[in-house]
């Protein structure tokens, strides 16, 4: 069994050693050996001692300069990796912008073109909210009573027909969307020319309610605005024929309606602004 600190006292003991040895070999030189030779003869001898000292504090210099280089390496690399990350985040922020400009002038170049080729005048908004709540379809534009907005006045956008005004105020204006269930629009099929009725569900779609089992109807049929009814000009595109169900009468039947416009997509419309309503 090793005694506690036996290691650390032979290692003094051996130290004090060379020491003793030393300085007994220095004396003893130091009568037989002239001056110039015994300071020659020192310096050899603590050259050779100290030699291993000297070699171990300078890796130690050594090792802890290196240590600090790469230390420092590594915070610049550290911070030019953040600075790089943030410009990257910024970079992909300005072509996220871009893109979304790039859209709107491309949505803005149709826009115009649309209006060019048509006859109506037109007052070109946007869609600022939409109602929350699941008792009406509407949505709010930024059009009001100080732009010449008026109630009823329709609303449109390139796909085709998407409402009409029935809330104006002084800066903006609710449209009520065709496919609320409170809407009725009148409509004729493109092809057959047969004359019918869209009214908007409670899902927010819109069919067509209480047809004639002889009524000139197919699936795929384009309805569009008639303009009967006074409320819209005629020859809008509202929407294609889908189904055709009957009802337990064996009388009557009804059709649903994909709509041309995307009520949920909804951005840039025009009012139809001198088209008078001519109901009643």
């Amino acid at each position: 069994m090793l005694i506690p600190g036996f290691h650390q006292r032979r290692s003094w003991l051996v130290f004090l050693l060379i020491l003793i040895v030393g300085l007994n070999l220095y004396f003893n030189f130091s009568y037989k050996t002239p001056v110039d030779e015994r300071a020659m003869w020192i310096d050899q001898f603590f050259a050779k001692v100290l030699r291993p000292f000297q070699f171990a504090i300078l890796k130690s210099e050594q090792f802890t300069k290196n240590s600090a280089g790469s230390l420092t390496e590594l915070f610049q690399a550290n911070s030019e990796n953040r600075r790089l990350k943030t410009q990257l985040q910024a970079q992909a922020l300005e072509l996220q912008l871009m893109e979304e400009l790039r859209l709107e002038n491309q949505r803005m170049r149709v826009l115009l073109g649309f209006k060019e080729a048509q006859k109506n005048s037109f007052l070109p908004v946007k869609v600022i909210a939409t109602d929350p709540s699941a008792l009406f379809r509407t949505i709010i534009i930024d059009r009001g009573e100080s732009n010449g907005v008026r109630p009823s006045m329709p609303v449109i956008n390139t796909n085709g027909v998407v409402g009409r005004v029935f809330e104006v105020g002084l800066w903006s204006s609710r449209v009520l969307m065709i496919s609320d269930v409170n809407s009725r629009i009148d409509a004729i099929v493109q092809r057959s020319r047969a004359r019918v009725i869209v009214a908007g569900t409670l899902g927010g779609g819109l069919g067509l309610r209480f047809l004639p089992r002889r009524q000139d109807i197919q699936e795929g049929d384009l309805l569009v605005s008639s303009g009967l009814g006074g409320l819209f000009p005629a020859g809008y595109p509202i929407g294609k024929i889908t189904s055709r169900r009957k009802n337990p009468n064996d009388v009557l039947e009804d059709a649903e309606v994909e709509p041309l416009v995307d009520f949920n997509r909804l951005e840039e419309l025009f009012i139809v602004t001198n088209f008078e309503n001519q109901k009643g």
